[in-house]
């Protein structure tokens, strides 16, 4: 039933993450006293936005509107790294978006290849989440203190304490 939906799904998803890094660096942006530099990376995106939307939803439909989106948040996300990367002079480890890109590349062939329905589908995606969560474990993207964290807030989903370094 929600098969037809799939190819939307692919794209908000890849665009919510990257709204996931506009919050983490409006967060840090906002911390280091400089609240004004969100917003000045990310409101003159909204009456662009408005306008993409306008011009492709009515040639793609669902699929315009995804892609739109997705193509903003990408925009407001890499020029949000931009503007941490001119205050501090850091940007995410290389590992980190390498093994970002592996995970997620791993999910969505799963969750492509997989068909599923009904409370299935539910299932589905409680595993691949699990699936997610383990996969950064075995390639050792957490750290002692963030597996530490982990452990204190009752976490017990894997024994963590086959990751102690």
């Amino acid at each position: 039933v929600f098969l037809p939906a799939a190819p939307v799904l692919g794209i908000l998803t890849f665009a919510s993450t990257m709204l996931v890094v506009v919050s983490v660096t409006g967060t840090i942006l906002t911390a280091a006293g400089k609240p004004r530099w969100t917003l000045t990376l990310t409101v003159p995106l909204i009456p662009l936005a408005i306008l993409g939307h306008i011009i492709m939803v009515p040639r793609f439909g669902a699929i315009g509107a995804a892609s739109v989106t997705a193509v903003f948040a990408s925009l407001a996300a890499f020029g949000s790294l931009g503007a941490v990367y001119r205050l501090w002079h850091i940007l995410p480890p290389a590992g980190t978006f390498g093994r970002s890109l592996f995970v997620s590349a791993v999910a969505y062939l799963v969750a492509v290849g997989w068909l599923a329905s009904g409370f299935i589908v539910i299932v589905k995606l409680a595993l691949i989440g699990l699936l997610i969560a383990a996969s950064y474990l075995v390639l050792r993207e957490f750290t002692d203190r963030e597996l530490a964290l982990a452990r204190t807030v009752g976490w017990r989903i894997f024994p963590l304490e086959f990751l102690s370094r």
